[in-house]
């Protein structure tokens, strides 16, 4: 059984923590959580890179590079705020996983509500002349 060798073991920093699962030989999950976080936050840019590679097969220099061919400005609204927290967000068609470009927080939400549907965004920009 999976684990099985390392049950009984006690983990020196979580003594507490002798029942749980422990993720490889003497670390348990609590210590494995924490030397991770630990990573990211002294590999920033190596977290951001394995990050973008999974979600939108890019790599962090790929994202630079799209971020400069615009400017360094959202692709909608061209400001170079990013807006809400953390960092711009990359766009994406959900249907077939293309990258489209890179978006202030804002405009992502936008899209995201609107339901990255066109129709949909006309209408609502029609509504918008009609009642200025």
């Amino acid at each position: 059984m999976r684990g099985e060798k390392y049950q009984g073991k006690i983990c020196e920093i979580h003594p507490d923590v002798a029942g749980l699962r422990f993720k490889s030989s003497y670390i348990c999950v609590p210590c494995t959580t924490e030397r991770s976080r630990a990573w990211r936050a002294a590999n920033p840019r190596q977290n951001r890179n394995t990050m973008l590679l999974r979600k939108y097969g890019i790599t962090y220099d790929q994202f630079t590079l799209l971020l400069e061919v615009q400017g360094g400005k959202c692709a909608i609204c061209r400001g170079t705020e990013i807006g809400g927290s953390g960092d711009w967000h990359v766009d994406h068609n959900h249907m077939t996983g293309k990258v489209r470009g890179i978006l202030c927080s804002p405009c992502n939400v936008g899209l995201g509500h609107f339901k990255d549907d066109p129709v949909l965004i006309e209408t609502a920009a029609a509504y918008l002349r009609r009642h200025k």
